[in-house]
């Protein structure tokens, strides 16, 4: 799968299928890739199929961030897109690895001084289960969601 030293790097589309042949030698969950940040000890990643998790429409005006040269969706937009992904799942797996991702992005807008102001995804209801389910309540508040209106403020 890695290039030796003594063949030719692949190109990019070849790596794409080889890929997405790999994900189903490997019987990987359908639209979900799995690979490897190399990295000592190894970080494994997870790629999801955006038609799935993002059904938003996206333009060239849909706020980005730029992390190590690499475009990607500003956290408020994921963590939006992760509110309304949890609801669908089926599985407590992946129901706890998205309330993980959630609380992750919830750390880190708290981390950044950033203000989710507009989460459709995360409202009144939304949040109340998600508190009760997963705790948190208090990243929640902090971040300016007001627990008794169950807005969000600021």
């Amino acid at each position: 799968m890695f290039p030796s030293p003594s063949r030719p790097v692949p190109s990019q589309s070849t790596i794409v299928t080889s890929a997405q042949t790999l994900a189903k030698i490997l019987g990987e969950e359908k639209r979900t890739l799995h690979t490897f940040y190399r990295s000592d000890p190894p970080v494994e990643i997870q790629i999801l199929s955006p038609p799935i998790l993002f059904r938003e429409n996206f333009t060239s005006s849909t706020s980005v961030m730029i992390v190590q040269g690499v475009r990607v969706l500003h956290p408020t937009l994921l963590l939006n897109a992760k509110c309304k992904s949890i609801l669908g799942r089926v599985g407590s797996e992946k129901k706890d690895t998205d309330s993980q991702d959630i609380v992750f992005l919830l750390q880190w807008c708290a981390s950044n001084n950033v203000r989710p102001r507009w989460v459709a995804n995360a409202g009144p209801i939304f949040v109340q289960w998600f508190i009760q389910e997963y705790g948190n309540e208090r990243l929640w508040s902090d971040l300016g969601f007001d627990l008794k209106t169950g807005k969000w403020s600021g």
